[in-house]
């Protein structure tokens, strides 16, 4: 009877009865994807359900199952960037979703409609829900909503399918050619591409991962490949784990599948980031230490059912509230969607560091922009190019455009078929696998080589490094972004360290958030068009004409230019100061009839360039622009240039009343002469300056018996560059003698080396263990008591030549001389 009834109104829906509220036409399905189609080609940018007309979405949730996904909030809480931390089951956001929930509600009731209006069903920890939409009505009333931020289509599948054809699940049968993979420890191969980009230098700096937690949310995991299952961790990547989740329904509101790979993506997705460095001649990942969380979201890689858009959210909600660091998803859709964004925004605003495809097609169609949600701000998007220096050509069925922030080399040029090569199926098998797909897993895999260095590394740290070790770095590629990354550059760089005044830093800024100025201007759509340049750098943003303050991804729009995060080179300040200055910061509003972000003084107004100082007290700082004042606030990450640096080496062991020992300290690392501070003992601190090669030396005259540590704590070069160390250099002076009614019998039990040294009279009770070096050498005699004892395997030396700095004696048994007592 249900069945009946939908069908009943679905037909009476798509007609002009009353229940559409008007004579309202929809388009029929080839139109609307026409309509789509143009779209994507002329903007080159993904369609947003949202920013349509009622007419538009109407017509999708009618050529489609009439979901409708609604995304709501509490009036003051529109931005993304702040639900990070948002319980989506409070007073505040529960009270918005029951609005747009009665509303549903009072509809149904009135239109006596049996549907299951709810097909998901509604989750209080989410700020969304889906909703059966079969009426224009209904919908306009929805939209009107103030605490409706966005109304998408959920499952619209365009014409054929315009994105690549096998959905990325076909297995490639191509054999693997000999110059493809390389040989590595202790049985298995890398991949030429990874050879391309400098990882086994990578390997060899870092720490291969280890301690990094990579989630892949794809496909799921094949069973039968033992090596990201039971051998996940044999050979070189012992001591890691792999997880298995399953967040994919085959039907709607149905029950997950599992975690097992039903199409074969995710399983070489897997492979690419982190295969293990094992046995059977199988591909080392590139992180092979890092472990895996592995999230089965989806049945092919187009993020293009409601099922699909609801695995992804689901497992990004999931990530985001664990320790998962670095999330790779080689996944995407021609379609913006809300639901999946909102998921994305609060996986970054907890600290995840998002890889996502730019966009693989068939030849025909790779025309079309970076998809989603590679295009938004709070990815970092990457697509494949072809083998070869810069300027690259994208692989031929890649996307590229202004939104891809790195590349990777991934098809050979000789033959378009050959790409990367990574674990496939049945068991221990091994593929080809291509696209901007196969360059969001490496890229990933080297992202978690980087952290893996100092786990303490936020994002925009990470992107910072890959970017400086980028072949594009500092000037951004129009369609290739910062490039492809080096890694034996990206992990020579030094570590961030805090900003302060003591040495010469090289200095990144991130932007965290921007308060723009109100404007009388906005001809257009009561949008202000505002540029932002930094030392070079272009942001184009769009805000509200009555100013806003927020996140910069909120406003930036990447397609114009810029990026997120919003890290900046700034230069270098010198040792001695707390800040950096000269800063060049220029704002204008775009006026002119199409975006771009180069000043046009015919059409575009409000322009100022100022020079800002950058103070490393701060955390702020304002720009007087010509339309008011812009207020940053940063974050500022810096990296030694250049460190004075101590080395000391001198005599350990003195005589008693004996010759002066000397102890040299020799400063690197600036300019000479060095001012080098120590102490004695803990006591307090002395200061000695070096010579124009940088050496120092102290003299220690050995009038008293005893230890003596020598603690070197700072070292400041002529410039200024100071920096603290924790050298230390012990020396012993020997007493008059070892004798009881002296200064002491030597006693215990000796399993190390040892050297005593006096012009005395040594009387010993030692017993010497089997890992001991002794050697006694005294001015007088040596007289082994009751007790001492050598054990099998110690070495024992004697000698009567007095105290002689530590210089040894003869062995006792080797020895005839008539010296020994």
């Amino acid at each position: 009877m249900h069945k009946f009834l939908c069908f009943i109104s679905l037909f009476f829906f798509l007609g002009k009865g009353s229940l559409l509220g008007q004579e309202t036409s929809f388009l029929k399905k080839q139109k609307l994807d026409n309509f789509i189609k143009t779209h994507l080609q002329e903007t080159q940018q993904t369609f947003n359900w949202s920013i349509q007309s009622d007419t538009i979405i109407m017509s999708g949730l009618l050529n489609s199952d009439s979901i409708l996904v609604i995304g709501f909030s509490p009036p003051s809480m529109k931005s993304r960037s702040l639900f990070f931390d948002q319980n989506f089951n409070s007073d505040a956001w529960n009270k918005a979703r029951r609005e747009v929930k009665q509303l549903v509600d009072d509809y149904y009731n009135i239109s006596n409609i049996e549907v299951n209006k709810y097909p998901l069903g509604i989750n209080s920890n989410r700020p969304y829900f889906c909703v059966k939409v079969y009426d224009y009505n209904l919908l306009h009333s929805i939209r009107q909503l103030n605490t409706v931020r966005y109304t998408d289509v959920m499952t619209f599948v365009l014409g054929q399918s315009f994105l690549k054809s096998d959905s990325g699940c076909s297995p490639v049968t191509i054999p693997i050619e000999p110059a493809d993979t390389v040989g590595v420890s202790p049985e298995a191969v890398i991949s030429w591409h990874n050879i391309n980009h400098n990882t086994q230098d990578g390997w060899n700096k870092s720490n291969k991962g280890q301690g990094v937690n990579i989630a892949i949310l794809d496909t799921g995991l094949s069973p039968t490949q033992s090596k990201l299952n039971a051998d996940f961790d044999e050979g070189e990547s012992f001591g890691r784990t792999v997880t298995k989740k399953g967040f994919f329904a085959p039907t709607i509101g149905g029950p997950y599948d599992g975690w097992e790979d039903q199409c074969g993506h995710g399983t070489s997705m897997a492979g690419l980031a982190v295969g293990p460095k094992g046995f059977n001649n199988t591909p080392a990942g590139v992180a092979y230490k890092a472990n895996l969380i592995s999230y089965r979201c989806t049945e092919d890689v187009i993020i293009n059912t409601t099922q699909e858009k609801d695995g992804v959210s689901d497992a990004l909600f999931h990530a985001a509230d664990t320790t998962v660091h670095i999330i790779s998803m080689s996944l995407g859709d021609l379609f913006f969607n809300g639901m999946v964004a909102d998921a994305i925004a609060y996986a970054e605003g907890n600290g995840k560091l998002i890889f996502a495809a730019a966009g693989t097609s068939t030849f025909i169609t790779n025309g079309f922009g970076v998809i989603f949600p590679a295009d938004m701000n709070e990815t970092v998007a990457v697509t494949g190019v072809k083998e070869g220096s810069a300027p690259y050509e994208r692989c031929e069925t890649c996307h590229d455009g202004p939104e891809v922030d790195f590349v990777v080399e991934m098809e050979r040029v000789s033959n378009t078929s050959l790409h990367g090569v990574t674990l496939g199926e049945p068991d221990l098998s091994i593929t080809y696998v291509g696209g901007s797909s196969c360059a969001t897993a490496t890229t990933a895999g080297q992202a978690a080589l980087i952290l893996s260095n100092d786990l303490s590394m936020n994002s925009a740290q990470i992107v910072a490094k890959m970017m400086a070790a980028s072949n594009f770095f500092p000037n951004r590629d129009d369609d290739h972004g910062w490039g492809t990354v080096d890694l034996d550059l990206a992990l020579s760089q030094p570590p961030f360290e805090s900003c302060d005044d003591s040495l010469n830093y090289t200095i990144t800024m991130e932007i965290t958030n921007i308060s723009f100025p109100p404007t009388s201007d906005g001809i257009f759509n009561n949008t202000a068009e505002w540029v932002v340049e930094i030392e070079g750098q272009s942001f184009f943003f769009e805000v509200d004409i009555a100013g806003e303050s927020d996140s910069p991804n909120e406003f930036l729009n990447n397609s114009t230019c810029g990026f997120y995060p919003m890290v900046i080179q700034l230069g270098s300040n010198l040792c001695g100061e707390n800040f950096i200055d000269n800063i060049n910061v220029i704002t204008h509003e775009d006026d002119g009839g199409s975006n771009d972000c180069t000043y046009n003084s015919t059409f575009d107004d409000d322009y100022s360039s100022t020079n800002e100082t950058i103070l490393f007290s701060n955390n702020t700082f304002a720009h007087q622009g010509g339309g008011g004042v812009f207020t940053f606030t940063y974050n500022l990450y810096c990296k030694a240039n250049e460190r004075p640096e101590l080395e000391v080496s001198g005599d350990d062991m003195l005589c008693v009343n004996g010759t002066d020992g000397t102890i040299d300290a020799t400063a690197t690392g600036g300019v000479p002469s060095f001012t080098i501070t120590y102490n004695i003992n803990n006591g307090g601190d002395q200061t000695l300056v070096s010579d124009n090669t940088g050496l120092a030396q102290l003299v220690h005259s050995p009038i008293s018996q005893g230890n003596f540590s020598y603690l070197f704590s700072q070292v400041e070069s002529a410039e200024g560059c100071i920096s603290k160390i924790n050298e230390t250099h012990s020396l012993y002076v020997s007493p008059v003698d070892y004798a009881q009614g002296g200064y002491g019998a030597l006693t215990g039990t000796i399993n190390s080396i040892k050297d005593y040294e006096t012009d005395g009279v040594i009387d010993a009770f030692q017993v010497l263990d089997s890992l001991a070096i002794v050697d006694y050498d005294s001015g007088i005699e040596i007289n082994l008591l009751a007790g001492f004892e050598i054990k099998q395997g110690a070495l024992f030396y004697a000698f009567i030549n007095g105290c002689n700095n530590g210089n040894g004696g003869l062995n006792i048994i080797d020895s005839d001389s008539n010296e020994k007592r």
